[in-house]
């Protein structure tokens, strides 16, 4: 059996990447697109000369500003960017069709088998070792260079390639060779390559879990490696094995071009920050009918559902919590969603942003579905859609969302009545506290891992 040829390709900058490309009197200046600078929002994309300034992407846009008031602050251009990421992937196409999409700029390929690529510019820096093979450069080598060349020819756009035995060791690889390179790991460099990087640079280690490793000494990949697996369970519990593959540049998860979405979930950003519960809670409500109605949409539903809290000034926290069953009910959903807000209180600080997150997603079982919901769920917490939310979702589908919303998710009003007579209450729709606009299905899809072709939806790039 040949080795396995692994590519990762990550786009530069994407969004900044086109904007420089489309006006080229940006070219040289720190460019921002997302936000304002002085609007209550984030860093969509950063250009290499706005990240020297320490501006990243999810930053929020004000404080972008303070750390360079010089930069070009532009509105995201969305449309153009799937225009331009459908291109990519056009180009990648023409090595294999075995491509798997993790975002609008990013896909694995795997290039096993496919024929090599001829009339390749090769860098001398890059044939270390063709000698040995008759003159020729390493086919690895050559594939990420062709992907680099036609994408620059195609798009006139940076891109950064990382080719290797795995899907891991391929985004290592980009990673190393950013920006706009193109970096080879081939199985005997492998340790060479993993060992001196940090311990963070493997999959799944975050910050807490970087800082227990940190504390016992492992800071490193190859501290990792060299750790006997019953250390590390004691440590890390049952991520250790998993970790310790990972530092051996072990990954056996092939391409796949039929990815699945991972997660679904809405964010919503307000105003200013606040201490309303009401309002934090009504949001809340809304957010969750939104991502039922997206879970419904694709025909899936989810066991775990996560809150995300950001406070003043910017830390957020994660809260997580599993269901019994999968659901696709908004108000299953929120209860989930409330029982976390809880896990918080007392609320100390005013909250900037709230965003639920469903994940662990599954086709629904079937089941009898009567107008309460589906049979031995209970009338008061139902884990599947009924015939009622199909009725809700045709509506709002064709006459907007949010034209039928459960009561739950809207405002009361006082509404003034006739002379002599108390006003009465009416629910507004809730609105996006960012565009003034009541909540899109659009708006609540999270990363879907799909082709950015056709019906299918890409998630924003990481950048």
């Amino acid at each position: 059996m040949s080795e396995r040829i692994v590519a990762h390709v990550d786009m530069d900058a994407f969004y900044a990447a086109i904007e420089v490309r489309d006006h080229p009197e940006y070219r040289g200046r720190p460019v921002v697109v997302g936000a304002g600078p002085h609007a209550r929002g984030v860093v969509a994309a950063a250009s290499y000369e706005a990240r020297r300034y320490g501006i990243h992407s999810a930053m929020a846009s004000r404080q972008a500003f303070a750390l360079c008031p010089g930069a070009v602050f532009l509105p995201p251009h969305m449309a153009r960017y799937r225009e331009e990421s459908a291109r990519v992937f056009e180009v990648l196409e023409t090595f294999t069709p075995q491509i798997e999409p993790v975002s609008v700029d990013e896909a694995f390929l795997d290039l096993t088998g496919c024929p090599v690529p001829g009339d390749v510019r090769i860098p001398d820096s890059a044939r270390a070792g063709s000698a040995a093979r008759g003159g020729h450069a390493e086919p690895g080598v050559v594939f990420g260079h062709a992907i680099q060349q036609r994408i620059r020819a195609r798009l006139e756009l940076p891109v950064s390639v990382g080719v290797a035995p795995n899907k891991f060791l391929a985004k290592v690889a980009s990673e190393l060779a950013k920006p706009d390179g193109v970096r080879r790991i081939t199985p005997d460099a492998v340790q060479a390559v993993l060992d001196p990087l940090p311990v963070g640079a493997l999959w799944g280690v975050g910050p807490e879990t970087r800082a227990r490793l940190q504390a016992r000494g492992i800071t490193t990949v190859g501290a990792l490696r060299r750790t006997p697996v019953s250390t590390l369970r004691a440590i890390l519990g049952f991520s250790a094995e998993r970790l310790a593959a990972l530092s051996r540049g072990e990954d056996n998860r092939p391409v796949d071009p039929e990815g699945e979405a991972k997660s679904i979930g809405r964010e919503v950003t307000f105003d200013r920050d606040t201490r309303d519960r009401e309002l934090i809670a009504r949001t809340l409500r809304a957010a969750c009918e939104d991502v039922a109605h997206s879970l419904r949409a694709d025909g899936l539903a989810g066991r775990v559902v996560t809150l995300k809290v950001r406070f003043e000034p910017f830390d957020t926290l994660t809260r997580r919590l599993t269901l019994p069953e999968a659901t696709d009910h908004g108000g299953r959903i929120s209860r989930a969603a409330t029982d976390l807000w809880r896990r918080l209180e007392p609320l100390t600080r005013r909250v900037r942003l709230v965003g639920v997150t469903v994940s662990a997603l599954e086709q629904p079982a079937a089941a009898q579905i009567g107008l309460f919901g589906v049979a031995g769920a209970g009338p008061t917490e139902p884990a599947l859609h009924s015939p009622i939310d199909h009725v809700v979702d045709a509506i709002n589908e064709r006459f907007g969302a949010g034209t039928v919303a459960p009561a739950r998710v809207l405002e009361p009003q006082e509404v003034p009545g006739p002379a002599g007579i108390p006003g009465s209450r009416r629910r507004p729709r809730v609105k996006d506290a960012q565009t003034g606009d009541p909540p899109t299905a659009r708006d609540a899809r999270r990363p879907r891992r799909s082709s950015p072709r056709g019906d299918r939806r890409p998630r924003a790039p990481r950048s």
